[in-house]
C-alpha cells in the first residue's frame, strides 16, 4: 500500500512540475516578445544549483540606454518576471551591477552578463553560453583541461598531414551456387595510412 501511494504522488509531484514549468515558459515568451515588439533586448542569465537563479532582460534603444527592463529570480518554478526599475535611465555601457545590491546576487550576475552579452555583439562577436552549475564546480577542480591550441611562432610553419591511400589486391574470389546461376564477386579493399 505505501508503495503505491509513494509512486502516486512521485507521478502528482512530476506533472506538477512539468505543468508550472510550461506556466513559467510561457511567462518568458510573453515578457520576452512584449519587450521584442518595442525594440533590442539584452538577455543574460545565471544558472545556480542550491540558491536562486535568474534571468535579466533589458530594452535598449539604438544608443544603448535601458528603456525598460524585467527580471526573474527564484529557485522553483513558480517564479515570474517583474519589472527591474533599478536600472531603466542608464546606459548598458555604463551599468554597475554593484547598484543592484538589494537584489539577489544571481540576478546581479544575470544582469552583468545581459551587460557582457551586448558588448560581445556590439563587437561582432557571438556571446558565449554561461557555465552551469556543474560547469563551473569542474572548472574549479585541479586536473587536466582543454587547452587553447599552441600558437606557432611566425617563421615555423606547422608541418602538413600527407594522406596516403593503398589499394590492395584483390582477395580471393567468392562463388555463390543458386539453383541455375552462379555469381562471381570480388572483394577489393582499401586501406588508408595518415603518416607526418
Amino acid at each position: 500500500m505505501n508503495f503505491w501511494f509513494l509512486l502516486i504522488a512521485l507521478g502528482v509531484a512530476y506533472l506538477g512540475q512539468m505543468y508550472f514549468a510550461t506556466v513559467q515558459m510561457k511567462d518568458f515568451s510573453t515578457s520576452y516578445g512584449a519587450l521584442r515588439r518595442r525594440g533590442k533586448v539584452a538577455i543574460g542569465k545565471r544558472k545556480n544549483a542550491l540558491s536562486a537563479g535568474a534571468i535579466a532582460m533589458l530594452l535598449l534603444d539604438e544608443d544603448g540606454m535601458i528603456i525598460d527592463a524585467k527580471a526573474m529570480s527564484g529557485l522553483t518554478v513558480l517564479a515570474r518576471f517583474k519589472p527591474l526599475s533599478q536600472v531603466t535611465g542608464q546606459h548598458i555601457a555604463d551599468l554597475d551591477p554593484a547598484s543592484l545590491r538589494r537584489c539577489p546576487k544571481g540576478l546581479r550576475l544575470a544582469v552583468e552578463n545581459a551587460q557582457s552579452n551586448w558588448v560581445t555583439v556590439q563587437n561582432g562577436g557571438v556571446p558565449e553560453e554561461p557555465l552551469t552549475p556543474l560547469g563551473r564546480l569542474l572548472k574549479k577542480l585541479p586536473g587536466p583541461r582543454a587547452s587553447a591550441p599552441r600558437q606557432q611562432a611566425p617563421g615555423n610553419r606547422p608541418r602538413k598531414k600527407q594522406v596516403i591511400a593503398i589499394q590492395a589486391r584483390p582477395a580471393a574470389p567468392t562463388v555463390v551456387a543458386t539453383a541455375k546461376t552462379a555469381v562471381r564477386t570480388n572483394r577489393l579493399t582499401q586501406l588508408e595510412g595518415v603518416t607526418s
